[in-house]
């Protein structure tokens, strides 16, 4: 495993396929769960809609078929930063609705899980909603704006949230253990 960094690249999905992400996002190909809290911290009331199209647990994958589509993103990343992809432990994809109030999520800073992993946080669409990073204390040390085709790699126990937007927001999840070749 890494130490912890937070890493940011606009250049390594193609316009291509970040055309085609767009619009199968935004089609009606997948199905989407309304989540009331779309943060998965209770005291967080920011609805959306989700997606687990892949889970190291089967059981847990909603829409399987997809998940290849979407692989393209990790795999690319991986042959940029020479990454050995180990294990994938789940992809997700979120849809965040154009909320009448707008600001960062600071009480569903998180980490996705609790043991060692990697990041890797793909932006749909152009949007606003930044994503924000805590260190240890607390105190916010990088903010990263949705730009279509960005992706956002860093190690996973680096607490983070996000923001409520004010137009539509996707991004695609993948938590996954790897180490440099």
């Amino acid at each position: 495993m890494m130490g912890k960094f937070i890493e940011v690249y606009d250049d390594i999905i193609s316009q291509n396929l970040q055309n085609k992400i767009e619009n199968f996002v935004f089609s009606s190909k997948i199905n989407w769960g309304f989540n009331k809290n779309i943060s998965n911290v209770p005291k967080v009331k920011s609805i959306g809609f989700a997606n687990s199209f892949y889970s190291i647990d089967p059981a847990n994958s909603t829409n399987f078929d997809t998940c290849f589509f979407f692989f393209q993103i990790l795999y690319s990343l991986a042959l940029k930063k020479e990454i050995n992809i180990i294990n994938v432990l789940g992809g997700r994809i979120f849809l965040q609705p154009p909320s009448i109030n707008p600001r960062p999520l600071l009480e569903a800073k998180h980490t996705d899980t609790d043991y060692p992993h990697l990041v890797c946080l793909y932006y749909v669409n152009d949007s606003d909603g930044d994503t924000l990073f805590f260190d240890n204390n607390g105190n916010e040390i990088k903010k990263v704006s949705p730009k279509k085709g960005r992706i956002v790699f860093f190690e996973g126990s680096i607490s983070h949230c996000g923001s409520e937007p004010s137009k539509l927001r996707s991004i695609i999840n993948f938590n996954f253990i790897g180490e440099k070749l």
